[in-house]
């Protein structure tokens, strides 16, 4: 379970308690309805804060948009792509970061399709980012995550295929 959603469960927890010890002390009829009206809509922002909005990953590149780009090019604008598909997913989402930097693409010799991916995230979901490789710093940043992806030009469009930490 993502370390987020847990606390925003142990803060519902909270306030329903609060909210009942309220009721207790004051006896109002109409403090229920409010007190359920409230719990409702705590509960509908956890559930939309918890569940992203479904969208295709974003491992494509349409070839047009490519034409005077180096292939590191365009896999770094991928990778910029992906890295903001993660940035932009709702609070308690997996995968959810709150920031990137210090992206760096290099070529694999002897790989003519084959990249070194190295860069930085500000997670919210260290479970998710954390295995593999990096190094934890402060405000959780995660530096020097790296990736082998290879790009495969296909129809009308690049796309990114991340083969992992290691060849």
């Amino acid at each position: 379970m993502n370390i987020n959603l847990f606390y925003s469960i142990c803060i519902l927890i909270l306030i329903s308690i609060f909210c009942i010890f309220f009721l207790k002390l004051y006896k109002k009829t109409n403090s229920l309805k409010i007190y359920l009206i409230l719990l409702t809509l705590i509960s509908l922002n956890l559930y939309y804060s918890s569940h992203s909005p479904i969208t295709s990953y974003p491992d494509t590149l349409p070839i047009k948009e490519t034409i005077h780009m180096t292939d590191k090019e365009i896999v770094y604008t991928i990778v910029k792509q992906e890295l903001s598909y993660h940035k932009n997913k709702s609070l308690f989402a997996n995968g959810k970061i709150f920031d990137y930097k210090d992206i760096s693409v290099y070529s694999v010799p002897n790989e003519p399709t084959i990249y070194s991916v190295v860069f930085s995230i500000q997670s919210g979901d260290d479970d998710f980012w954390l295995p593999g490789n990096g190094t934890k710093q402060e405000n959780n940043w995660i530096i020097n995550k790296s990736n082998y992806m290879q790009l495969i030009k296909e129809k009308d469009y690049y796309r990114l295929i991340s083969i992992g930490t290691g060849l």
